[in-house]
């Protein structure tokens, strides 16, 4: 029943299996073909990438699956308890170092879309003057990526993260208040419907409101940040509608822990596997 209501809702969904949450089951690089045997043309993976493979190696992985890289993201930092460096004072030359790994990543993969990381503040209450001082440094930071990943024809995302302590970017209309403040054409919101419900909610108002900042979405249940169609929170054949709405036409990225055995929980998207999402 949940698989018809799905199908009726978007019709050319462009999913894409974000490779550090599924197929957990394999090596690293043998996720990307796993991810095209189940019909993925789509791929992405988080910020702990890039210091544990080369170019070379995921290039070859790629390659040798047929898939796109659709989004990756800067690099955590070096030292202890980096979570990304955007937002983080006195680590404006690091971000520069993370932003260069990141765009030259991005390039050998042809990846579109670069996902920005902020950073924590640890131990400080958002009342805290340090989370002005941050912002402002975001900012700045921000300027500096959107401009050259635009020189590259990639697009700088952000993210509000709701599972990492004392994370500078948390929220959905913070996220939008800062691209207005940034105000270079070239930076947009990852949408992650799950964070966005978990600290927000009225993802669906949100997101119609806001269509013109979206630059790609990612999906999980909430609250256990499993399969779409698993009971929750979220009723994604109406979330998938409302993208429709807004003509939403990018990739959706699967963040999602799988319930088991990756391939027995994508039972809700083998019909939009089965299309060529292009």
């Amino acid at each position: 029943r949940i698989r018809v209501v799905f199908k009726m809702a978007l019709q050319h969904p462009k999913l894409a299996a974000n490779l550090s949450f599924l197929f957990q089951e394999r090596d690293f690089l043998d996720r990307f073909s796993a991810a095209a045997a189940c019909g993925f043309k789509g791929v992405e993976f988080g910020a702990e990438v890039p210091s544990q493979w080369t170019k070379e190696q995921l290039v070859a992985a790629k390659e040798s699956a047929g898939v796109e890289v659709v989004s990756l993201c800067t690099p955590l930092g070096d030292k202890a308890g980096d979570k990304g460096l955007a937002a983080v004072p006195k680590r404006q030359a690091d971000f520069t170092v993370a932003l260069g790994t990141a765009i030259e990543y991005a390039k050998a993969l042809q990846c579109p879309r670069v996902h920005a990381l902020a950073g924590v503040l640890p131990g400080t209450p958002s009342s805290h003057p340090i989370w002005k001082q941050a912002e402002l440094i975001y900012i700045s930071n921000l300027k500096y990526a959107a401009e050259e990943c635009a020189k590259c024809n990639i697009t700088l995302l952000i993210e509000p993260i709701s599972t990492i302590q004392d994370y500078f970017l948390q929220h959905q209309q913070q996220a939008v208040d800062i691209i207005r403040k940034v105000g270079h054409p070239n930076i947009k919101l990852e949408f992650d419907v799950f964070h966005a419900q978990t600290m927000d909610g009225n993802v669906c108002d949100f997101v119609s409101r806001n269509a013109e900042n979206v630059g790609h979405v990612q999906i999980a249940q909430v609250p256990g940040r499993t399969e779409p169609d698993e009971k929750g929170e979220l009723n994604y054949p109406y979330i998938f509608e409302r993208l429709r709405l807004i003509n939403y036409q990018g990739w959706i990225g699967c963040e999602y822990k799988p319930r088991g055995k990756t391939e027995d929980g994508l039972g809700w998207a083998a019909d939009y596997l089965k299309k060529d999402p292009s």
